[in-house]
């Protein structure tokens, strides 16, 4: 899922194009996981998106300064700030598939910061669920007759007539 209004977000309108390109990459990335996080090999993905590999680490990094990423240089992984907020995890199995993956993150940077945003996910569903519900308004009126049409039944004839021209 790449949110379709992502480059009019308030942190990415002043972004430069090459970061907005960056930023899109990366949502779209197979090198991101379910958690929002992965391995981003530098050069290749440079080279995917014609940078060097300097200036996509410099824009990797300005996009963590813009507050949309989590980045650890050590071990080359990234994570999504936002992810949490377009993948939901709605179900158990689901939340089983999320932990095996943030199992899967090496760095403990990264580690903690999709951990936070998971918390974040699941307490805001848990707020969800437990709101107090309103009784459902009854489907049936009071008063209510019932109202029935009759239509009157009409037959018809077949008439001939003497010229073969049919109308249009």
């Amino acid at each position: 899922i790449v949110p379709t209004n992502i480059l009019n977000w308030p942190r990415c309108r002043a972004l430069m194009p090459e970061q907005k390109l960056i930023l899109i990459y990366l949502w779209a990335s197979p090198d991101i996981s379910c958690a929002g996080a992965g391995l981003i090999p530098l050069a290749p993905t440079a080279a995917t998106l014609g940078f060097s590999a300097a200036a996509l680490e410099t824009g990797l990094e300005n996009l963590r300064d813009a507050g949309l990423l989590s980045i650890d240089k050590e071990t080359g992984e990234v994570f999504i700030k936002d992810w949490f907020r377009f993948h939901t995890f709605k179900n158990e199995k689901a939340l089983q598939i999320l932990d095996s993956a943030i199992k899967k993150i090496e760095s403990g940077i990264i580690k903690r910061a999709v951990s936070m945003e998971k918390n974040k996910l699941i307490n805001s569903a848990e707020d969800v669920t437990n709101t107090p519900k309103l009784p459902k308004k009854s489907s049936i009126k009071e008063n209510s007759t019932k109202s029935i049409t009759y239509l009157p039944t009409t037959t018809s004839t077949a008439t001939s007539t003497s010229n073969n021209k049919q109308p249009l």
